[in-house]
């Protein structure tokens, strides 16, 4: 997860969700942004029985390096419109694990490109990451999917049509 850490990304939900994962799993947490690094986290991240399978990381400049060595995506915010590490990483053909609130859930198509989970629900994310672990053989490809709603969504054309629509009504009132 890459965030600007503010309550509203629920990264302490995503941290708990390690709790919820059988024992053992190879599973590891690279939580990367501003603020990840804080005193309150890594204190949660310590209480964690997969503590040893977290790598945190403050501010960076070169998030894409750390996006690009994951296999999986997630963004377990509370509330946020449209997160732009989402985006980033599904342009990085990264599968993803969203929550159901804000814009982020309308970039996925359930089990294609990834999964939309409840909010604050630390059980419902593991419950994703483990599914994602036993059925990594698919990830490439829902990454690839990812990759290709990206370029669907926000392609240069249909920006361009959505902004003259938008003209167009404006001018029509």
């Amino acid at each position: 997860c890459i965030a600007n850490v503010r309550k509203v990304k629920g990264i302490p939900y995503l941290i708990r969700a390690a709790n919820h994962l059988p024992p053992g799993l190879p599973v590891y947490f690279v939580l990367v942004g501003k603020n990840m690094d804080s005193l309150p986290l890594i204190r949660l991240v310590s209480r964690s029985k997969y503590k040893e399978n977290f790598r945190v990381f403050g501010f960076t400049n070169d998030i894409f390096s750390y996006t690009e060595l994951c296999d999986l995506y997630v963004q377990p915010s509370v509330a946020e419109g449209l997160g732009r590490s989402l985006i980033e990483a599904m342009c990085l053909a990264k599968p993803v694990i969203v929550t159901e609130n804000g814009g982020s859930k309308e970039l996925v198509t359930e089990n294609i490109n990834g999964y939309v989970v409840p909010a604050k629900s630390p059980v419902a994310l593991a419950e994703k990451i483990e599914l994602c672990y036993r059925n990594r053989d698919r990830l490439a490809s829902m990454g690839e999917m990812s990759l290709k709603r990206i370029r669907e969504a926000f392609s240069p054309q249909k920006m361009i049509d959505q902004t003259y629509n938008v003209f167009e009504e404006v001018l029509k009132t």
